[in-house]
């Protein structure tokens, strides 16, 4: 998955806030050798929680760590009409992050799959604007 910059509208912490922004997945399906390209894109934010700015790890003021929670839709390449609902998970752990966080991103689709498994050496940051 390749996230561009996802704006979120006003204050993270109530729920439902406006979202934008998206980008674009690739996946591999082993038992047929497909690959399914599409894209997705911000609908609402679920949740925010901040863990703090990342100046403890030596990152700029502006740059926060915290777990964001958005409702997406997803839309394979195969048909461009269809927008398959889904929650994507953003975890930074800049700042003072909770024991057992996990930087990365999560991708869950109900009733079809989860993409729950955290790629080593992945990155993500929030930044203030």
């Amino acid at each position: 998955m390749n996230a561009g910059p996802v704006r979120v509208h006003r204050s993270l912490v109530p729920r439902h806030h406006a979202a934008s922004g998206g980008g674009t997945f690739k996946h591999y399906v082993a038992a047929t050798g497909e690959t399914l390209t599409g894209t997705f894109q911000a609908r609402w934010v679920n949740s925010f929680t901040s863990y703090g700015n990342g100046t403890p790890q030596g990152a700029p003021a502006d740059w926060f760590g915290g777990l964001l929670i958005l409702a997406v839709d997803i839309t394979p390449d195969t048909d461009p009409k269809a927008r398959i609902p889904a929650i994507l998970t953003i975890d930074c752990l800049l700042g003072s992050p909770p024991a057992g966080a996990e930087e990365g991103i999560k991708l869950i689709i109900p009733g079809l799959i989860n993409f729950d498994t955290i790629v080593p050496g992945s990155a993500t940051v929030f930044v203030q604007i």
